[in-house]
């Protein structure tokens, strides 16, 4: 929404200036009128969204925010208010992005404006969750509630991220040891190793050819190699936040057999719990799925969630449109909705399932990585071992000559 900067004199005569967010120029009078304000002069404003990279800090962290939503929590159930609050997480803040947020929000609080307004400048950093669930607190009178739900989305989202990136660590490394080893080998060592074939007029076997092979066209292109390996990452890098890359691939992770079990079962727990914490904070089903919807990314679940808001703004229940897609979400996911929906608390039966969830990723993850990790492994030493097998066989030859 439009903000506008106005001029105003109140009951005691007082001159006013300050800032206002309404629908319109009308709604935004007629706001000032109830405040008992006369005003002197109104203009409309555009508010520019922000990155914290153009004013050169750094962005919140997911432990920023964390920290930010549990102590402002705790704050205003200790009695102060939220102004206060802000002055005290103020003086304890050493981040330079936490002191230039709280400063912008305190000084946002004076001039009218909500705690939400001043995050709604960093989309880029604050998600539509995180805003919502600020507006909703802030219109209930429960802003300490909401808090505390909006601390225990981010907790769960920020648990479910490291537990996937901690299971990656081991295969990855085992996969970067493994290229660096076979490099070194392709690209020092063989080239020496050919020099003495060649000097012996051996009849090498085809393997060892082959190798041979691809150790020559590694030495003189290795600069080019390097050069595709950066550029991937760095393209990687900049395609991965689109919604066409994005969209392709949750379609390829979906049909490689043992990983999409573990994919389809991480939009389920961040979906449901996203939507049940919504839901407890009094935010409506439409726009509760809407923005659950946006925590997972551009992928194929997305577009489902959007058509299935669709068909609830028709009349059909959130179990009825569920069990349309039964090929895509199990029949406990639908079967403890429609309960859900029966008995008025589905809000609760989605924290459940969302528990559920995420027991299951985390017993799927170990399950995955005790495969990934002897498959690597074995795929590894074949590998290596093809390469010190092509080796061994020309020297034991020259041994052989020699002897």
């Amino acid at each position: 929404m439009p903000i506008f900067i106005y001029t105003a004199v109140n009951n005691k005569g007082n001159i006013k200036n300050g800032e206002t967010e309404a629908r319109d120029r009308d709604a935004a009078l007629n706001y000032l009128n109830h405040q008992e304000l006369t005003v002197v002069s109104i203009k409309e404003r555009n508010v520019s969204l922000q990155r914290f990279s153009d004013l050169n800090y750094s962005a919140p962290s997911a432990i920023d925010k964390l920290m930010l939503t549990k102590h402002l929590s705790i704050i205003i159930k200790a009695g102060l208010s939220l102004k206060e609050g802000l002055d005290t997480l103020l003086n304890d803040a050493r981040k330079k992005t936490l002191i230039k947020l709280l400063s912008e929000a305190k000084s946002n609080l004076e001039k009218g404006q909500p705690l939400s307004y001043t995050f709604k400048k960093y989309p880029n950093y604050f998600s539509k969750v995180f805003i919502a669930l600020l507006e909703s607190g802030e219109m209930s009178g429960t802003l300490e509630k909401s808090l505390d739900y909006l601390g225990l989305q981010i907790e769960k989202d920020y648990k479910m991220k490291q537990k996937v990136r901690n299971a990656m660590i081991y295969p990855a490394i085992l996969v970067l040891a493994s290229i660096a080893v076979i490099t070194i080998l392709m690209v020092l060592v063989i080239p020496r190793l050919t020099k003495v074939f060649f000097q012996n007029n051996l009849n090498l076997p085809w393997s060892t050819r082959l190798i041979m092979n691809v150790s020559d066209f590694m030495g003189k292109n290795i600069l080019a190699i390097i050069t595709a390996f950066i550029a991937t990452l760095v393209l990687y890098s900049l395609l991965r936040n689109k919604q066409s890359f994005q969209f392709f691939s949750s379609s390829v992770i979906l049909k490689i057999p043992i990983v999409s079990d573990l994919y389809k079962k991480i939009v389920l727990a961040r979906f449901t719990r996203t939507l049940s914490i919504l839901l407890a904070s009094g935010i409506g089903i439409l726009k509760a799925i809407d923005i659950s919807s946006e925590v997972l990314g551009y992928n194929q679940y997305r577009n489902d969630f959007k058509e299935i808001n669709s068909e609830i703004s028709q009349g059909l229940s959130l179990g009825a449109s569920l069990k349309r897609r039964k090929e895509k979400f199990p029949h406990l996911v639908i079967n403890m909705i429609s309960v859900g929906e029966k008995t008025g608390k589905l809000d609760s039966v989605l924290g459940d399932l969302a528990s559920f969830y995420e027991e299951e990723v985390d017993n799927e993850l170990k399950n995955v990585i005790s495969l990934i990790e002897p498959l690597l492994i074995l795929i590894m030493g074949l590998v290596v071992g093809g390469i010190a097998f092509s080796i061994i066989v020309p020297i034991y030859q020259i041994v052989g000559t020699v002897g």
